[in-house]
């Protein structure tokens, strides 16, 4: 029986159309075994229509009537439906895809694999209404793109993009070419991937093959423990072990010479073997080059070594200080911004009381000065000062007087 149309929402549209072609692929088939009229044997789409919803699309949307409205209109009308996004929203195409096209990685057969991921898209595309955006000559080119984007595994991708940049990039727009390419390239890598995994699991399963044992340090079929060597025995599958050549095995070994000869004749000798002089001398020449090479090491230690002193001329705080007239100490800021030396009143104060040669001179003109966040300071009077600058390098003393202003307050 053909589907019956109650809905004519997007979703139901779609559902409708799947079971409309069903029912059509069934008629078809009847027909070429019975020899039917196909045309004859279809069941139009006005008479398996909801009468009233029919009567009022053909008023109110096709501006006509359920008597003059003909199959050919409906089958256009509702295409039109299906193949439009539902309420005219505006689809966000990559993310759509991103979270929807997915190759099933699981399915062992290649060609499989590869019609399902091509008959997802089109799924997607008939359920989000996108089939008139993909329709033409640009759309075409955008779903080969998106085909190709999401395309696993990597390497399957990888080898798609190669040959669109290398060889021909006419599948680039052509649906049915890429579906050619993507399958013809799976079916490489898969041949490639069972071959390397069939050789892996041969290399794993012959029995013959002989282990590396790392503890035993054997190197090339040789064994250093009793100088015997492993050989393939005539039918390649057992391992024997046989003697090494006993002429190889008690050849002498022969010691390197020394590049700077004997230490105590210089010829070309180790001093072990030096005929002039005795066990006794031979030792205590090595003792003495031994302790002369310990204290060469110490002394470059010496030098290497950073000293670390506690700092000099800093407050608790950690500021520098400067000493006044070699009896005050207080901290003291480098780098101000001021060109004349500012003091404080209070601190002059303390000053006097331990320096009495230090006297208050009045300017004829109170000197301005402004401090962080624009505060005005007034300095009515200066006095001369002896300036002792605590450095890392040690005190540095003024080589004259410095005058400084002498603000009023604290």
């Amino acid at each position: 029986m053909p589907p019956y149309i109650t809905d004519v929402s997007h979703p139901a549209l779609v559902k409708w159309k799947r079971e409309r072609q069903e029912y059509e692929d069934a008629i078809e088939a009847r027909c070429a075994t019975t020899g039917e009229d196909k045309s004859k044997a279809l069941q139009s789409v006005k008479n398996y229509f909801n009468r009233n919803l029919l009567k009022t699309l053909c008023k109110l949307e096709w501006g006509t009537t359920i008597e003059e409205v003909t199959e050919e209109r409906i089958l256009s009308e509702l295409d039109i439906i299906i193949g439009n996004v539902m309420n005219d929203d505006i689809v966000d195409i990559d993310a759509l895809f991103d979270a929807e096209l997915k190759m099933d990685l699981s399915e062992p057969d290649v060609k499989a694999r590869v019609i399902n991921y091509f008959m997802l898209c089109d799924d997607i595309i008939l359920q989000r209404g996108l089939g008139s955006m993909f329709s033409t000559t640009t759309g075409m080119k955008e779903k080969c793109k998106l085909l190709k984007q999401h395309l696993e595994p990597v390497a399957l991708r990888d080898a798609v993009d190669t040959h669109h940049r290398l060889v021909d990039s006419s599948s680039k727009t052509d649906e049915q070419a890429l579906y050619q390419l993507v399958k013809d390239k799976a079916l490489e890598q898969e041949k490639v991937f069972r071959l390397l995994a069939k050789q892996k699991k041969h290399q794993f399963d012959w029995p013959g093959k002989p282990r590396r044992e790392p503890s035993k340090g054997l190197r090339a079929g040789v064994d250093r423990s009793n100088s015997t060597k492993v050989v393939r025995d005539g039918d390649d599958r057992r391992m024997v072990v046989v003697a090494a050549n006993p002429a190889q095995k008690s050849a002498p070994i022969v010691k390197s010479k020394p590049c700077t000869g004997c230490f105590h004749c210089g010829k070309d000798h180790w001093l072990s073997q030096c005929p002039y002089l005795d066990e006794a001398a031979k030792e205590a020449l090595l003792a003495e080059r031994k302790a002369k090479k310990g204290s060469d090491a110490n002394s470059g230690k010496r030098f290497r070594a950073k000293r670390l002193e506690s700092p000099i001329g800093v407050d608790n705080d950690g500021r520098a200080t400067v000493v006044l007239n070699g009896k005050l100490g207080l901290p003291y800021c480098a780098d101000s911004g001021s060109d004349p030396n500012v003091i404080s009143r209070a601190h002059v104060e303390l000053l006097q009381a331990q320096d009495p040669t230090v006297h208050l001179i009045e300017l004829n003109e109170a000197v301005e000065s402004r401090a962080v966040g624009g505060t005005l300071l007034t300095s009515p009077h200066a006095v001369d000062l002896r300036l002792t600058l605590n450095t890392a390098a040690g005190p540095a003393k003024s080589s004259s007087q410095s005058s400084a202003s002498t603000l009023n307050g604290n």
